[in-house]
């Protein structure tokens, strides 16, 4: 299988990763990468959640700065890869690009997990779109603060979805939606 990335933002096109499509042979949706280093690396990370990224050099990104993770390959989360996940762990934290898309991926990616009794976070990064964005910035310094501050990953859909986050206006009303989540 092959995979890549776009690294200019200055190209025009609709996706940062080309990978190898699927095949008799390989199946993308049968895939996390990484997953074949979590036990290997888990007593020299510093969180003890399993951070679950979109994209192969995000999850690159997280382990230099010491974060355990595993990249979708920018696939929805599917039973099969849930099953893997709970093979390992039942702490997981979402951390997918601050756009529409990521923000569509972690709801879907959360109704799929409700079924089972997990500990499920997310951040949501504020300074920089993706964890890899960090590193070209070389900013190591605030992904590791920003990867430290984890959300209970139910409230922040429910006050996302109340909210709807890229359609809001009024900002009175975000006011008080903020006051409401914080309680």
């Amino acid at each position: 299988a092959f995979g890549g990335r776009i690294l200019s933002d200055s190209l025009s096109v609709s996706n940062k990763y080309i990978n190898t499509p699927n095949s008799e042979i390989y199946k993308k949706s049968l895939f996390l990468y990484g997953l074949n280093c979590l036990n290997s690396l888990y007593n020299s990370c510093i969180c003890n959640y399993l951070f679950i990224v979109e994209g192969y050099l995000d999850l690159i990104a997280i382990y230099d700065v010491g974060f355990l993770g595993i990249s979708l390959l920018g696939i929805g989360l599917n039973e099969h890869n849930i099953n893997l996940i709970l093979k390992f762990t039942n702490k997981i934290c979402f951390c997918f690009d601050n756009d529409k898309a990521g923000l569509e991926s972690f709801f879907y990616s959360l109704v799929k997990l409700l079924k089972y009794t997990l500990d499920i976070k997310i951040v949501f990064l504020k300074k920089y779109k993706d964890p890899f964005s960090y590193i070209e910035n070389d900013d190591k310094n605030s992904l590791v603060d920003e990867l430290n501050n984890l959300e209970d990953a139910i409230k922040f859909y429910i006050f996302n979805k109340l909210i709807g986050i890229f359609s809001i206006e009024n900002s009175e009303f975000l006011k008080v939606l903020e006051i409401l989540y914080l309680v």
